[in-house]
């Protein structure tokens, strides 16, 4: 009976073989092995159309357990970039950048020595202006202050965006945040009333909002209501 670790060559000869109509008892016999190899060949050729599975890398390949600095490097600069990059995209950045052959639990463990941890994803409009929000700011804190003062009324809108991811990664402490363009399916428009005591009023419609129906919202439930 062959060692522990049949040959490629020998477990080649098992798909063929039970193509041709050898039962795996037959197999077993002819060559010389144990029902679970043949069982074990047979499910891996169904599965995959090889005797191996291709997902396996073996551990003399570069990085299988072990990764440099500067692979630690690239991973973080990916990341950075990408906060919501799935493992088996960052495994295949490896792959073509570095080519570094390492799996998902090695990449996993490689994010955690990073200290990058997964989390909800925070969006930011791609138009956001930091300063112009920073002017803003500036400008109501000197016309307001009372901050009981404040009541915030706009139009807010609510739609379906099935395909946006909403987990990725980042260093432990920072938000993962990423910038994308909001793609909108069926809308609602929502109407509140915002003050620091919460919402004290909203209205919610399907489609948008015109000037005639935002001016009876404020006329009916803000105005008379207060």
């Amino acid at each position: 009976m062959p060692p522990i670790g049949a040959s490629d060559d020998l477990k080649t000869h098992i798909p063929v073989l039970y193509s041709e109509g050898y039962s795996v008892k037959d197999i077993c016999h002819l060559l010389g092995i144990k029902k679970t190899l043949a069982y074990n060949v047979l499910n891996r050729y169904h599965r995959y159309g090889t005797i191996s599975n291709p997902n396996t890398y073996s551990c003399l390949v570069r990085g299988a357990r072990s990764l440099c600095p500067a692979d630690f490097s690239f991973i973080s600069a990916v990341v950075k970039h990408r906060p919501s990059i799935y493992l088996d995209e960052l495994k295949e950045q490896l792959s073509l950048q570095r080519n570094v052959h390492i799996s998902l639990a090695t990449i996993s463990r490689a994010l955690k020595k990073l200290s990058i941890t997964r989390k909800a994803v925070s969006v930011r409009a791609q138009e956001q202006n930091e300063v112009a929000r920073a002017v803003y700011m500036n400008k109501i804190a000197e016309e307001v202050p009372d901050p009981n003062m404040l009541l915030f009324v706009d139009e807010a809108a609510k739609d379906e965006r099935t395909t946006a991811r909403r987990y990725g990664r980042a260093g432990r402490g920072n938000r993962c945040a990423v910038q994308r363009r909001f793609v909108r399916g069926i809308r609602y428009s929502i109407i509140p009333a915002i003050t620091l005591d919460g919402i004290i009023a909203y209205d919610i419609v399907e489609g948008p909002v015109d000037t005639e129906r935002f001016v009876r919202f404020l006329n009916e439930q803000v105005v008379c209501s207060h």
